[in-house]
């Protein structure tokens, strides 16, 4: 097993010299509304990196995931992992949450990359932290009060502030033994007898969901595993404008997966707008400018390649991809009021 270690962390340290200016490739696809809304209300988003989302309407916030700290390739390997105080205190502080205007903290399934920081932003901003029990125990290593916290498999619809939430069961990205063995299993739930520091294999799936977030007239889906359920979407109360769409890993599978994951996800919500998420190097920090893993980890320009000619084929869609810290203005993204 020591082999085995080393050998893994000699193929990340190498997958972790990701490309230079990774985005450069994609113009066509930086094209956005930037900017601070106008008017009273608009919605817009802060890309944070991997599947970590800050939205706002100027009053109140969401917060998906939350992944802050960012655990290094050594640490992720040979270490054990925790909240990192700092960085947290940092990202709310540049981010100005007013006290009480974050209303939740969602992460979209209880791996590592996604639940890590939940709990502690959640205390620290008096959010509710919603999400499957192995979130919710999570939570209870900040010693979050249970008024505090939210089960979706006990209530897949919630209402908070001036959001409304539906989350539908999913399926996580394939993973191998190895995968699974460093970065936690598939459709295991954490030991809620275990407290960090711990290793990153130790937080494992919980349960995976594509979460629906509607907003007056803004219907947004954030699917930010390349997995899917059949027909999980195929709904007319699942249609959304705009879907952030995680690739980790769609890049290495094969034509008929990422046709068939675009038709499950995409196509099924008709969405026309895609922002893909999940696809940096989430063992560096979340500073602009963020790589990819090389294509010995993650085939980044595999899946963009296939999302530009999806979005090439249909006139009425539109792909845009965001470096870290930017911003999209979602009202004036879909023409609406």
């Amino acid at each position: 097993m020591q082999r085995t270690v080393f050998l893994f962390a000699v193929f990340l340290f190498i997958s972790g010299c990701g490309s230079t200016g990774p985005l450069d490739r994609y113009t066509c696809c930086r094209q956005q509304p930037f900017g601070t809304p106008t008017k009273p209300g608009e919605l817009r988003v802060t890309f944070l990196g991997n599947s970590t989302l800050f939205f706002s309407d100027g009053e109140e916030h969401l917060l998906i995931d939350g992944f802050i700290s960012r655990p290094g390739l050594l640490q992720f390997v040979f270490g054990h992992i925790e909240p990192d105080q700092g960085r947290i205190h940092a990202m709310l502080e540049r981010l100005d949450i007013e006290e009480r205007s974050l209303k939740a903290v969602i992460p979209v399934h209880s791996h590592y990359d996604h639940v890590l920081d939940a709990g502690e932003v959640a205390k620290r901003t008096g959010a509710l932290l919603v999400g499957s029990p192995s979130t919710l125990t999570v939570g209870s290593w900040s010693e979050l009060p249970r008024s505090q916290m939210r089960n979706v498999a006990e209530n897949p619809k919630l209402t908070i502030g001036n959001y409304q939430l539906t989350f539908i069961k999913s399926k996580h990205a394939p993973a191998g033994p190895l995968r699974q063995f460093f970065g936690g299993k598939l459709g295991a739930k954490i030991d809620a007898h275990s407290r960090p520091p711990l290793r990153a294999g130790c937080y494992h799936e919980g349960v995976s969901y594509s979460v629906l977030i509607e907003h007056g007239t803004q219907r947004i889906l954030v699917h930010a595993s390349a997995g899917f359920a059949e027909d999980a979407l195929a709904h007319p109360d699942y249609q959304a404008d705009v879907v952030f769409l995680g690739i980790g890993g769609l890049g290495q599978a094969s034509p008929a997966y990422k046709r068939m994951y675009f038709r499950e996800t995409v196509e099924a919500v008709n969405a026309t707008t895609i922002v893909p998420v999940h696809w940096d190097n989430f063992m560096r920090p979340e500073t602009p400018g963020l790589k990819p893993f090389t294509p010995l980890f993650d085939n980044f320009h595999g899946a963009m390649g296939f999302l530009v000619e999806q979005a090439d084929t249909s006139p009425n869609r539109t792909l845009i991809i965001l470096d870290s810290w930017e911003q999209l203005n979602l009202s004036r993204l879909s023409g609406r009021d």
